[in-house]
C-alpha cells in the first residue's frame, strides 16, 4: 500500500511531528525536572522567563512550536525551511537523548 504523500514531504511531516513530540518530552521532563534534580535550570533564557508561569510555558510549547513547524513546512521547498526542520529536529533529539541520560542518573531524584 503506498501513500498518497510524495516521499520528500512525508520526510519533512515526519521530522515536523517528531520534533513536536521531542518539544513535548523536552518540556515533560523540564518542569518534572526543576526542583527535582540538584542543580537543575532551563537552558533557554526565553523558556526560563516562561516557565514563571506553566500555562505560558504550555502555550508556548502547544502553540508557537507547532506554529514554527508548520510554517517551516508550509515552506519546505526553500532550503532555509528544511535546514530549520533538521535543525530544529536535530536539537530537540539531542534535548531527548540528554534527557533519558538524566533519568538514568538521577533516578532517585525523581523517583522518590
Amino acid at each position: 500500500m503506498e501513500s498518497s504523500l510524495p516521499r520528500s514531504r512525508r520526510l519533512y511531516l515526519l521530522l515536523a511531528i517528531g520534533t513536536q513530540i521531542l518539544s513535548l518530552v523536552d518540556f515533560a521532563y523540564t518542569v518534572f525536572g526543576i526542583g527535582r534534580i540538584p542543580g537543575m535550570r532551563e537552558g533557554n533564557p526565553f523558556f526560563a522567563v516562561l516557565l514563571g508561569s506553566p500555562w505560558m510555558a504550555a502555550g508556548y510549547k502547544l502553540v508557537v512550536i507547532p506554529a514554527a513547524l508548520w510554517a517551516m513546512y508550509h515552506f519546505r521547498a526553500r532550503p532555509l525551511a528544511r535546514f530549520g526542520l533538521w535543525l530544529c529536529f536535530a536539537v530537540f533529539a539531542y534535548l531527548g537523548v540528554k534527557a533519558a541520560y538524566m533519568l538514568v542518573v538521577y533516578r532517585q531524584y525523581l523517583f522518590a
